[in-house]
């Protein structure tokens, strides 16, 4: 999954220093797609090169567009949404383990169940 968030950074340009709305659209939607996917606040602003502070803004303001259906934050991140509908999140056992001893919160542990009951982790059975 990083490597295709970083090719998504790097085709839209998402990295730059840019102020323009559409930028900033998708520079928010991708950061709350992020988020919504296990991504902790650091490693998402390590992706595009900020700190903690500016993702909580940028999520926050993505989650109230999404709520209110904002029409031009809707159309700036359409080809983004396609784009990652194609790439659903899969995750592993291995990931799993990971992410509960890495968790530190209980809020994390409520996110890890919340990927379990949407059964985004894939289990291999060992014959």
């Amino acid at each position: 999954m990083r490597e295709l968030v970083i090719q998504i950074i790097n085709k839209h340009d998402l990295i730059k220093r840019c102020r323009k709305l559409m930028y900033v659209n998708k520079r928010s939607f991708l950061m709350l797609k992020l988020h919504h996917d296990g991504y902790n606040l650091r490693q998402i602003g390590e992706l595009f090169g900020l700190n903690h502070a500016t993702v909580i803004h940028n999520i926050k303001r993505a989650e109230w567009f999404e709520k209110t259906n904002e029409r031009i934050y809707l159309e700036d991140t359409r080809e983004l949404r396609l784009e990652l509908m194609e790439h659903p999140v899969n995750r592993n056992v291995n990931d799993l383990i990971t992410e509960v001893i890495d968790c530190k919160s209980l809020r994390g542990l409520e996110q890890i169940q919340i990927r379990i009951l949407k059964n985004q982790y894939k289990l291999k059975c060992i014959e």
